[in-house]
């Protein structure tokens, strides 16, 4: 699914604690996932609701992590980067 940044974005990035998943599209957020570098999941969630969702980065070591946001019209990848 070919979506924008401005669309769909993640802040800040990179972060220490918390990360926010704003859409500004017509897409309606459904279910997120976030996999560590190693393609496992570590995170699995529905979405808080359809144009924001909340991550609380508690647990989640120094790295870069890919966010698989599920949509109603497909899946979006972002990668956000985490620096504790």
């Amino acid at each position: 699914l070919n979506v924008t940044m401005d669309e769909l974005t993640v802040y800040p990035n990179p972060t220490r604690e918390v990360a926010t998943i704003l859409n500004r599209g017509a897409l309606k957020m459904e279910q997120i996932e976030v996999y560590n570098v190693l393609g496992q999941v570590i995170y699995k969630s529905k979405a808080d609701s359809r144009d924001k969702h909340t991550l609380k980065l508690d647990g989640f070591a120094s790295g870069v992590y890919t966010i698989q946001v599920f949509t109603d019209k497909g899946t979006v990848a972002r990668k956000l980067e985490i620096i504790k």
